[in-house]
Order: C-alpha cells, then structure tokens, then sequence
C-alpha cells in the first residue's frame, strides 16, 4: 500500500530545536490554546491532499482535538504513529487507501464515512465512540 518512502522525512521547518511543532510531543503541552499556525497548517495540508489528490502524510504526528468533515481522500493518507490528544472526529469521510497503523486516540468516532481499498487500523490505544450510519 505505501507510495510514500519507507524512510519518512519531514518537510515542515522545525519549530523549536530539532522537530516541527507537529513532531515535537511537548508543543502542545502546557497550552490552553491550540495555535492558529498549527491548526491553519494542518488544514492546509489537509485540503492540499483532498484538491490535488496527493498523498497525506502526517505519520507521527502529535494532534490535538480535530473533525474532518466532507472529505474523499483519493491518494493515501497515513497517520502511522501518530497520537490523536483529545477528540478525533472523521464525520462523512472517504478514504481512498488509509493507515493507521500504530496510532494512538483519547476518543475517536468516525461517522457516516467509508474505506476503500487497504486500510491499516492497528490502533495502540482509544475510547472509540459508536457510529451513525
């Protein structure tokens, strides 16, 4: 499934020492607000994929809260290794080729989407909430 490198480099500058704010773990500790640069980039990339049909890769991330609404990703998304802090939301979402794959969730409710094609969900850890379909 991957067309990504099995070696994955970052192409976001680094925040504060040697990770961007999305690899480094404790950036959005200790904050009472999510930045709006960190949340304008990860739409940005969000859209990007979904407009362009590019590939999503957000493996090993650090997120917080998100909803991902009325969305069909055509080329991959991969949030391998990633770890979702707070609520995760994916409402109406289409996934083309999706992984997962060792990812961690606090609480994570898909609704009303579909996989289609390969989808990796070994997820390490979350508090899934039920479906509507």
């Amino acid at each position: 499934m991957p067309d990504w490198p099995h070696i994955f480099q970052c192409e976001e500058e680094a925040s504060i020492g040697k990770f961007c704010f999305f690899h480094d773990e404790y950036y959005l500790k200790n904050r009472s607000k999510v930045p709006d640069a960190f949340s304008n980039r990860l739409k940005q990339k969000i859209e990007e994929s979904t407009s362009q049909k590019k590939p999503l890769l957000c493996i090993g991330y650090h997120i917080p809260d998100i909803r991902i609404e009325n969305r069909y990703f055509i080329a991959g998304i991969y949030f391998t290794k990633s770890t979702f802090h707070g609520k995760t939301v994916f409402n109406n979402t289409f996934f083309q080729n999706a992984d997962f794959s060792d990812a961690e969730f606090q609480e994570v409710t898909f609704n009303s989407g579909n996989f289609f094609k390969d989808a990796f969900l070994s997820v390490l850890s979350s508090t899934r909430k039920p479906s509507s379909v």
